[in-house]
């Protein structure tokens, strides 16, 4: 973790703080799907308010995701780097799991 945190330190000096926000939002970006795949297999398992919860943190990742993506966004260095793929909208997240037993 020490050189992970000396690796991005050194990095700030180069894009400021583009480089931190593009950074956590494309890790947010991809945490709501593995929510989103913790809570389904809750599910299965028979851990319905476990899924609950973890639906819940998909959802607050996708507000962080949206956040990070709307500051990255406007800095001139995001027209230079790679894109993520955003997510759908939050919604969706619990609209997804309406059909499951005993998830309403």
């Amino acid at each position: 973790m020490y050189f992970v945190g000396a690796l991005i330190g050194t990095l700030c000096l180069f894009g400021g703080w583009f480089l931190p926000m593009y950074g956590a939002g494309k890790l947010e970006s991809t945490n709501i799907s593995e929510y989103e795949v913790a809570a389904r297999l809750a599910l299965k398992a028979g851990l319905h308010d476990l899924a609950r919860e973890l639906i819940t943190f998909a959802e607050v990742e996708w507000d962080h995701e949206n956040y990070f993506y709307n500051k990255a966004t406007s800095h001139y260095l995001y027209s230079f780097s790679p894109k993520w793929k955003r997510p759908g909208e939050r919604a969706h997240i619990k609209d997804s799991f309406v059909s499951e037993k005993n998830l309403r």
